[in-house]
């Protein structure tokens, strides 16, 4: 009893000396949406066509990667944008760890998943690093 009361007073003690790290929402820095199609699965089995839109923002950070997506993602999406920061970075000669990027994901389909999202995603990147406008009438992959 008494071991547990001495560590629950360490943990109080110590606790505001934690300093967490934690996503913000981007107050400055530049976005850009993408589009990309991808493929869905209808409840019969089928699969069609669909739009995913990709909302990137960079600003000015530690070189973390932050996606959210809607609807759930497959692993291998997080790893997408992780090589596609890299990726961005070395095409402009820009190092990344001091830049935060926030990518926000959506498709109308119960999962997404698959590598090719990279691509869009570098593009992205790469355009919202350099303030340029991206065509909104134009779809990648």
């Amino acid at each position: 009893m008494k071991r547990a009361v001495v560590l629950v007073l360490a943990v109080l003690l110590l606790l505001p000396l934690a300093t967490p790290v934690m996503a913000q929402c981007p107050s400055e820095g530049h976005t850009v949406i993408m589009h990309a199609p991808a493929v869905a699965k209808t409840s019969t089995g089928e699969l069609t066509g669909v739009v995913t839109e990709f909302v990137i923002t960079v600003t000015p950070g530690s070189g973390h990667v932050y996606i959210e997506t809607w609807p759930l993602a497959q692993v291998d999406m997080q790893a997408s944008a992780r090589l596609a920061t890299r990726v961005a970075g070395r095409v402009l000669g820009v190092n990344m760890s001091h830049y935060d990027v926030f990518i926000q994901v959506r498709a109308n389909t119960s999962i997404i998943g698959g590598p090719s999202a990279g691509g869009t995603m570098t593009v992205g990147i790469i355009a919202a690093l350099r303030g340029w406008k991206v065509n909104p009438n134009v779809m990648m992959t």
